[in-house]
């Protein structure tokens, strides 16, 4: 998009239609710096393989949506495979033990982000099943507090 936006305004879609193509346009020199590592992390990406990627992406999602059915986080994300990307988000009502549960997940060695009251969680390539499973633990085993 044109701008950014604060991290409480992510559901916040509404696109500017009057700025035609050049207001996609980003000013700024390219930065050789990052050209040589940037092409390495395709080449990366490209010889382990896109689709393996993706494979493994889904099961560490639906691992963690089917993991956190018995915590008291509901799932935000859309359940069925085609709707979705590798993030799943969770919600509580209580905003409190939202932000608890994210300290509680980063001193546990988990980065995670606050989106709109609700914790965005977005495995990936370099996460593991072994991981999700602690994070479901401790997902599962977080106190509700009144």
């Amino acid at each position: 998009m044109q701008a950014g936006r604060p991290l409480d305004e992510m559901q916040n879609l509404l696109l500017r239609t009057d700025l035609g193509t050049s207001g996609l346009d980003v000013f700024g020199t390219a930065n050789f710096n990052n050209f040589m590592p940037w092409t390495a992390s395709i080449e990366y990406l490209n010889d382990i393989g896109l689709d393996s990627i993706a494979n493994h992406g889904e099961q560490l999602v639906n691992r963690l949506i089917e993991g956190v059915e018995s915590s008291p986080f509901s799932v935000l994300t859309p359940k069925e495979p085609e709707r979705r990307a590798n993030i799943v988000v969770l919600h509580h009502p209580t905003e409190e033990l939202v932000q608890e549960t994210h300290v509680k997940l980063s001193q546990n060695g988990f980065h995670t982000a606050l989106r709109e009251g609700n914790l965005r969680i977005s495995p990936h390539l370099y996460n593991t099943i072994e991981e999700i499973d602690k994070l479901v633990d401790l997902l599962t085993n977080v106190s509700v507090s009144n």
